[in-house]
């Protein structure tokens, strides 16, 4: 295993002091917890799905800064309904319910992601292969049909 003095390790990254190197590593390890907007979206339209038939109070909540620009574009499009409130500079959101538009979006997000996954993709090769197989087998059997 290598071990790096904190000095080679800051010459290294040019960073000057321990907290650059916190800081770099903090936002390596943000960076591939990085979502995808339409994941976002996904998780955000099922939040409200889950608010519109709960008997929980409403609650609000502080989205992170890749979040908050997308719940309050899905609130102004009237995906999901949700009160916006300001305390202290910061905003809090509190989903209420999803709309019907908001649901039609969140059909259409999932089925595209489980579209990409690979096992969606085994699962079309695996019919494209079973219709040439059959058309074989049909023709085999026509054939042998007709000789007779």
């Amino acid at each position: 295993m290598l071990h790096l003095r904190q000095s080679s390790l800051t010459d290294l990254l040019g960073a000057t002091e321990t907290a650059d190197i916190t800081g770099l590593a903090t936002e390596y390890s943000e960076m591939k917890k990085r979502r995808s907007d339409n994941e976002i979206m996904i998780d955000v339209l099922e939040e409200a799905a889950r608010r519109s038939h709960s008997d929980e109070p409403f609650v609000p909540k502080q989205y992170g800064a890749s979040e908050l620009p997308i719940v309050l574009d899905l609130i102004e499009e009237k995906k999901v309904r949700g009160v916006v409130t300001s305390h202290g500079g910061a905003k809090n959101i509190t989903l209420q319910g999803i709309t019907l538009p908001g649901r039609q979006l969140r059909d259409e997000l999932v089925s595209q992601r489980d579209a990409k996954k690979f096992s969606s993709r085994i699962k079309k090769a695996g019919w494209a292969a079973l219709g040439a197989i059959g058309a074989l087998v049909f023709e085999y059997v026509k054939k042998k049909i007709g000789a007779n």
